[in-house]
Formats: C-alpha cells, sequence, structure tokens
C-alpha cells in the first residue's frame, strides 16, 4: 500500500494542494489547445495546427515544471508528440515503450518507478499495445505494488489442508475445530484466493461457536497423532492413547491446549491416576 500510495504522490494533484487551481487551468487550457491543433489537422491546416500543439505544450511544461511526474500532463506531453509527426507515431510509442520497459528491469529502485511511470503514461494512450498489460503486471510484481502469484507448490499444500479441515468439519468433530482454524489460516495465508478455505473458515466460526477458542491449535502432525490418540481411546487401548497423550504433551506448544488437557484427564480417569 506504501509502495502504491507513493508512487501517486506527484502523479495527482490533489485539491487540498495550493496550486490545485492554478495547475488545473494550465491543463485545461492545455487540452484545449490540444483539440483545437487535433481540429485544424484534419481541415489539413498544418501551420495552425502546429502552432496550436506548440502552444499546448508550452502550458504543460508550466506544470511539470512544479509537478514534473504529473500523469495527466505527462500523457498529453506524449499525445501532442504523437499527433505533430504521425508518420513515426508507432515508432515513437515503441520506443517508449522499450524504453520504459529497461527501466523495469535496472536494479536501481528510482529507475524502475521511473519505467513503471511511463508505462502508466503510456496505457492511457493505448492501452491495448501488444504486451503492454503484461509487462505493467510484472513491473507491479518488481515493485510490490501486488503480491507476486502463488506457487504451484502453495496452492496444493493450501487445497490439501483445506481438505483436511473439511473433513473435520463434515464429521463435526469438534474437539479439533481449532486445529482446522489453523489448517484454514494456513491455507489462506499461502494462497489467498483460496475460496472454499474462507468459505469453510466462516462455516466453522458459526458452527463452532462457543467451542473454538482463541490460540494456537496443533500443527498438522501433532493434529494426526492426537486423532490417533482419539480413535485409541474410544477403542479402549488406554494404555497406547496415553502414550501418544504423553508424546505431545512433551511439545511446550501442546501443553496448554484445552483438546489435548481435555483427552489426557478422560485418560487418567479411566486408569484412576491423579
Amino acid at each position: 500500500v506504501n509502495t502504491a500510495v507513493s508512487f501517486r504522490s506527484g502523479r495527482i494533484i490533489a485539491p487540498t494542494s495550493p496550486l490545485y487551481s492554478e495547475m488545473s487551468q494550465l491543463l485545461s487550457q492545455a487540452k484545449l489547445l490540444y483539440e483545437e491543433g487535433k481540429a485544424s489537422l484534419r481541415r489539413n491546416r498544418k501551420v495552425e495546427a502546429l502552432n496550436s500543439f506548440k502552444a499546448a505544450e508550452a502550458k504543460v511544461q508550466e506544470v511539470k515544471v512544479i509537478f514534473p511526474n504529473n500523469q495527466e500532463a505527462s500523457v498529453l506531453q506524449l499525445r501532442i508528440k504523437l499527433e505533430v509527426d504521425r508518420n513515426i507515431a508507432d515508432r515513437l510509442f515503441k520506443q517508449n515503450f522499450d524504453d520504459a520497459r529497461k527501466k523495469i528491469e535496472s536494479p536501481q529502485a528510482a529507475a524502475r518507478q521511473e519505467g513503471y511511470s511511463d508505462l502508466l503514461i503510456l496505457k492511457d494512450i493505448n492501452p491495448n499495445y501488444p504486451g503492454l498489460a503484461k509487462q505493467i503486471e510484472n513491473a507491479e510484481y518488481a515493485l510490490g505494488i501486488r503480491p507476486p502469484p502463488p506457487k504451484a507448490g502453495d496452492i496444493s499444500q493450501s487445497r490439501e489442508l483445506t481438505a483436511n479441515a473439511k473433513r473435520i468439519i463434515d464429521a463435526r468433530n469438534r474437539i479439533l475445530y481449532q486445529t482446522a482454524i489453523g489448517w484454514l489460516d494456513q491455507a489462506i495465508s499461502l494462497y489467498p484466493a483460496n475460496l472454499e478455505a474462507k468459505s469453510l473458515k466462516d462455516r466453522l466460526l458459526l458452527d463452532g461457536a462457543g467451542i473454538v477458542q482463541s490460540g494456537q491449535g496443533f500443527s498438522a502432525a501433532d493434529a494426526r497423532l492426537f486423532q490417533d490418540a482419539e480413535i485409541l481411546f474410544s477403542k479402549g487401548q488406554i494404555i497406547d492413547a496415553r502414550a501418544a497423550v504423553e508424546s505431545l504433551m512433551r511439545n511446550p506448544r501442546n501443553a496448554q491446549n484445552p483438546q489435548l488437557i481435555s483427552l489426557k484427564d478422560r485418560i487418567e480417569k479411566a486408569l484412576n491416576i491423579r
């Protein structure tokens, strides 16, 4: 967010700026002169057109003296150049695109920022230029304006965690709801576009109201061991269940887990241990 805001600063003249009224008036005059130049070109009055474009560019330069990175002024300046010599318009646009791309690949942050600004100027003029949208996307990844796309491995792991949590929810195994929430949080962190994980978490929080407690759940490996302990206890294999619980208790992170403490108490009662 901070990176995005820094790019906006200077490119947009805020209405609260002391020079907003004066700069807006200059840009408005420049746009009118630019349109007059285009109209003169359509009537084949090239001298009049060039005079209008020259006057428009002078207005733009007045703005850029104060706000050199202003987006509106920069776009209009390039539009004027493209109109003045239409024979080189395509070549000039490509040259600007290639220059911006080189800046993006620079190791210097200031150059990358300038290249990104140049790409946005080109987008305002011709958003459908081949390769432009992809280059802007790559620049935003490089500059941290948008998070990079998730890796295939992260997506796979996210879906696996979601599936594990879903099995707990579908079985209404409320004692493991806290663990399921931990898995869903991990799934969402790995792959923010995992809508199923978000939906399951909402469902879990609603269904588990008053049962899901704050704090850390089990790790994936410990959750499997805890499930094994539960199964062993339910089958009457108390000694084996106790061994699994003691193994889990050796992890300080699990020592205060209410699910584990509850199972430990039930095992001790079954063994008459106090």
